[in-house]
């Protein structure tokens, strides 16, 4: 949450700095958006979309979702702001624009995905290997701290 609001605040100064023509200003602004607003969200993403799914179809459900945000909206982004340069002849507000909406998005998103207290804990497990594990255990063969394991 706190990178996308982070990405509101900071992407019209940053595009001011681009266009300043200062190389040192232009530098700093997009350090700051990459180290705040980028940080934050890349390092808070893993943690989301892992919480988004049950265990028995995280793997999946991770992977679809950063496969097609990858494929359809980050793939295309260069060409939309390419295209919103070209309709605002060569200004970047609309590409501000762009990018403010994208993080609103993002924001909302983060604010309507419920919480999933206690759906958290791995699913019931019935496997063999799991059932021939617990066996394991209950026999003293398993490792551990049990009666028949002790040294």
């Amino acid at each position: 949450m706190f990178g996308s609001v982070a990405g509101i605040v900071l992407t019209y100064p940053v595009f001011l700095s681009l266009q300043s023509g200062d190389p040192v200003l232009a530098a700093l602004g997009m350090t700051a958006l990459g180290v705040i607003a980028v940080g934050a969200t890349a390092a808070s993403t893993g943690t989301f979309l892992t919480n988004l799914f049950p265990t028995r179809y995280r793997f999946t459900g991770v992977a679809t979702a950063r496969e097609l945000n990858g494929a359809l909206v980050a793939g295309p982004t260069p060409l939309i702001a390419t295209a919103l340069v070209v309709a605002a002849r060569g200004g970047l507000w609309l590409v501000v624009l762009f990018v403010i909406a994208a993080c609103l998005v993002s924001l909302l998103a983060v604010v309507a995905t419920p919480k999933r207290i206690g759906d958290l804990q791995p699913e019931e497990a019935s496997g063999p290997s799991v059932i021939a594990s617990a066996e394991r255990v209950s026999d003293g063969a398993g490792g551990g701290d049990t009666p028949g394991n002790r040294r």
